[in-house]
């Protein structure tokens, strides 16, 4: 900077946003989806920021002491001083972290774009310069200086190769990037779920939606992935109660008159304690919109990410369903401006985005009564599910015509999407009663274990036997 003037900063927006982040911890994704450390001027509120992100990274709740000893264990403790700490948590509190936050971010950009001035400036003394040249950049640094926001960096051809090599070379060892589904019949099609990216379940009301996504929010939650749901029709009792019915193999109305024998209690309580340490965090407010289901996905993550020792592997973010999702505009508007805002944040987040869809009423139509096979199209409300989703099955129940008491429990997953892999059928079974899907060689299995029992005169009440 010209004279003794110093660089733009803002010490009261730093010393007020680390303040925020120190006593409501909870603020600090927001803060940092607008700001970095590196963009705070001063060092210790540079270094206090950079501490409290690791410690967030680390499951470690973030306060005051956990801050003060992550200092002294990097050895900047006499930067981030328990003194200095004191001194910025008695400057007066912001009504809004991220208000700060743009602050700072304003003068980092100012201050990265002064310095690539003053050299610029400098290059472009000489009088044998080739001003097109230097004119073009100068534009082309002070407008990278100044955008809001990471700018990400060009990466070459050849660097993209190695990149890739390096995948398909880690999948060969079987560190595969995505996560297998509970459905051996869907893994040998999709192979299973992929990071970062939006996957779309779709059936009409009563095809197991739900049920299905719950499972595969609970199998994931087994391989120590943290689960948020976001429910717009269920409430969280409901639907933990499907999840007690799929693991304790307990019929939904058995649970629902409470009129439960021995056997049923035992097979009862020890779902219970396998589903208490699970990952898995249910939000049942049919109001969240989708910049507010952001928030929430994050914040909850971060939450059972410190509830369980920073041990999580990855995040699954499950919305049932996308026609009840609020938005602006009309139906097509507001489906369309979900889609592809959550197909951009599984994308954000490197997040697995499970989202379940009904049908259009066309896909009823026949004179038969009988459900024609659906296809993309019968998507209900717009083509940007369609477009936005990296896989999309498809529920087939041709039985659907039937009473639903006289109904075989054969169904059919038709994969219609699978970006860059194949398509096709999964023949699976729905177990309705209890609410859970199978395999049709696993449902072989369990008749043949049932018909066992009751040859040997092995009741529900003298069955204790507890599967998942």
């Amino acid at each position: 900077m010209s004279g003794n003037l110093l660089p733009p900063h803002d010490s009261f927006a730093e010393r007020a946003l680390l303040a925020a982040v120190l006593t409501r911890p909870e603020c600090l994704l927001d803060v940092l989806d607008v700001t970095k450390p590196d963009d705070l001027y001063g060092r210790p509120e540079r270094e206090c920021l950079r501490l409290a992100v690791e410690l967030e990274a680390s499951g470690t709740e973030i306060g005051l002491h956990t801050l003060m000893r992550a200092a002294r264990d990097q050895g900047v403790a006499e930067i981030v001083s328990s003194q200095w700490l004191s001194e910025m948590l008695d400057e007066p509190m912001p009504p809004s972290a991220v208000v700060c936050a743009k602050r700072v971010e304003a003068r980092a950009r100012q201050r990265r774009a002064l310095k690539v001035l003053r050299v610029l400036t400098a290059a472009g003394e000489p009088l044998d310069i080739d001003v097109d040249a230097w004119l073009a950049e100068v534009e082309r640094q002070v407008y990278e200086a100044s955008a809001e926001g990471d700018s990400k960096q060009i990466v070459s051809l050849r660097e993209t190769l190695a990149e890739v090599a390096a995948t398909i070379d880690e999948r060969r060892k079987g560190n595969v990037d995505y996560l297998r589904t509970s459905i051996a019949a869907f893994n040998r099609i999709i192979l299973g779920w992929a990071f970062g990216k939006l996957h779309v379940i779709a059936g009409d009301p009563g095809d197991g939606k739900t049920s299905l996504v719950l499972q595969e929010g609970r199998f994931a939650a087994e391989q120590r992935f943290g689960v948020v749901f976001f429910s717009y029709e269920m409430t969280r009792t409901e639907l933990v109660e499907v999840l007690i019915g799929q693991l304790a193999k307990l019929p939904s109305d058995v649970l629902q008159s409470g009129q439960l024998n021995g056997s049923q209690w035992k097979r009862y309580a020890a779902a219970q304690s396998r589903l208490e340490p699970l990952p898995i965090a249910i939000v049942d407010d049919g109001g969240v919109q989708l910049a507010e289901l952001r928030s929430k996905a994050r914040r909850e993550y971060a939450k059972l990410q410190r509830e369980h020792g920073g041990m999580l592997r990855g995040l699954m973010i499950v919305v049932d369903y996308i026609q009840l999702m609020p938005g602006p505009g009309d139906d097509h508007e507001r489906i369309s401006h979900n889609s592809t805002g959550l197909m951009t944040l599984a994308k954000e987040l490197n997040a697995i985005v499970l989202c379940t869809s009904q049908f259009n009423r066309e896909n009823k139509s026949g004179q038969s009564g009988k459900r024609r096979r659906p296809t993309m199209r019968d998507l209900k409300g717009s083509g940007s599910l369609e477009q936005d989703a990296h896989k999309i099955a498809l529920l087939y129940n041709e039985h659907a015509h039937m009473k639903r008491d006289e109904q075989p429990p054969d169904r059919i997953a038709i994969w219609d999407k699978n970006r860059g892999g194949k398509t096709g059928d999964a023949h699976i079974e729905f177990d309705r009663p209890r609410r859970r899907f199978i395999d049709q060689d696993q449902a072989y299995l369990d008749a043949q274990a049932a018909e066992h029992d009751r040859r040997c005169g092995v009741g529900d009440d003298m069955f204790d036997e507890f599967g998942g």
